[in-house]
């Protein structure tokens, strides 16, 4: 999907985007203004226990070439959080499909969800940022906002979602 930039309509870009993600079962690509996707030997998987951040490890592993970088990146406010101890569940099925894999803690200090790890994927110099789309009920994403919301709107790098 691209860029805001290349649409009319922004709204209904974003409005397109998230109707997909939720409804067609298969991962979709946001892709920034200046679109670059090429094979991915690095990427940065946002985590938190969930059904759809699990769905988005299954599908790296099918996305990034093999013996690839992949940074698992926990996003978090308060100590002892328990998505720590299930990221490494996360490690070590990645590192059985061969990929390379290390696991951050990212404080939140003031960011959203969303721009700690976008932030820390563009450090990186990622390829690919992939996170679970819409973990939370619609109308909390409506009302609240969302990290699915906010990388639909404002992605430096290409963003696959999974749901």
């Amino acid at each position: 999907m691209g860029a805001p930039e290349h649409w009319d309509t922004p709204w209904l870009r974003d409005r397109v985007v998230e109707t997909s993600l939720a409804w067609i079962g298969t991962p979709v690509i946001v892709l920034p203004a200046e679109p670059r996707l090429a094979a991915v030997r690095h990427a940065v998987l946002g985590w938190k226990p969930s059904p759809e951040a699990t769905r988005a490890v299954h599908d790296l592993v099918h996305l990034c070439d093999p013996r690839a970088r992949i940074d698992v990146v926990i996003a978090t406010d308060s100590e002892g959080d328990p998505a720590a101890s299930n990221g490494d569940e996360v490690r070590r099925h990645l590192v059985r499909h061969g990929f390379e894999v290390v696991i951050h803690t990212v404080p939140l200090a003031g960011d959203s969800e969303a721009e700690a790890i976008h932030g820390f994927a563009l450090d990186a110099r990622a390829d690919l940022l992939a996170v679970g789309g819409f973990g939370h009920s619609r109308v909390r994403e409506v009302v609240l906002g969302g990290v699915t919301r906010e990388l639909v709107r404002t992605p430096a790098l290409p963003v696959m979602f999974s749901h």
